[in-house]
């Protein structure tokens, strides 16, 4: 269980149970991750990726190719068009989408790295 939650996949669709293994959330996703500190978990529906909150409601659309969790400094690496950027907890684009790979912020140093000389 992180942050309260399990993946669960009941026939071939994702969805959570409470620590106390009540189904809180119900298996309707194509696929999910596990819920981050901020509350949000990667949720995939009709072949694209967003973001719901502890309730199974979306909270960032599921617009994208390929997202990643939310990492400690509030970032998520998302792909859009086949070119990968990152996006803060509202969903805005606080790195553009133009890199072949981009590691989210680092808290330490608030920097990210992009990789394959996109810059």
């Amino acid at each position: 269980f992180i942050n309260g939650f399990a993946v669960v996949r009941l026939n071939d669709q994702y969805g959570y149970i409470d620590e106390k293994l009540v189904l809180k959330i119900q298996a309707g996703f194509e696929y999910s991750k596990d819920f981050a500190k901020n509350g949000l978990a990667v949720a995939k529906a009709n072949g694209k990726y967003g973001y719901i909150d502890k309730t199974g409601k979306w909270v960032i659309e599921p617009i994208y190719e390929c997202a990643d969790s939310f990492n400690d400094s509030d970032t998520a690496a998302v792909e859009i068009s086949g070119k990968r950027g990152l996006i803060n907890a509202n969903g805005k684009l606080v790195v553009p989408a133009r890199f072949s790979y981009i590691y989210p912020f680092n808290p330490l140093t608030k920097l990210a790295e992009a990789r394959d000389g996109d810059i």
